[in-house]
Parts: structure tokens; sequence; C-alpha cells
């Protein structure tokens, strides 16, 4: 998944992959996400776009739901 860093027009983003989400948030592992690989929350409001490969095979056709018991990251460089 990819998401804007910064503002919209900043040219900045983040990429990583989807692990689950609740009602305002992705939860995202990503690398290089405060110098380490980890799971981090990123505002809906925040995504641009997300990849799927023609030859990924996918385990369910539903969404995640997590129970988030933490803020939203703000800047993941």
């Amino acid at each position: 998944m990819v998401f804007w860093r910064e503002s919209l027009a900043s040219g900045k983003g983040h990429v990583g992959f989807y692990v689950g989400e609740d009602d305002e948030a992705y939860q995202i592992l990503g690398g290089n996400q405060s110098d380490k690989v980890c799971l981090m929350w990123l505002g809906k409001d925040r995504f641009r776009s997300a990849l799927w490969t023609r030859t990924a095979f996918s385990l369910t056709s539903r969404v995640v739901q997590k129970d988030r018991d933490e803020g939203l990251s703000l800047n993941e460089a």
C-alpha cells in the first residue's frame, strides 16, 4: 500500500504491506519505519493506492479487522 507523507503535494511517501485495519486506519508492516521493520497504524486519509499482482494468491477476500490500542503514525522517516 502507498501513503503520502508530510503533505499530499510533497511527493514524499511510504510503502508497506497490509496487515489489517480499523474504521480510521490501516495497520502496515513496513521497513525503515523509525529505522526498523515494524507495524504502524496509518490513517486512511493518507492512503494513495494499493497493488496486488496478478500472480498472487489471495488467502482471504475479506477485510482483516483489528483492534488498535495505539495512535497513528505521523512520520515514518
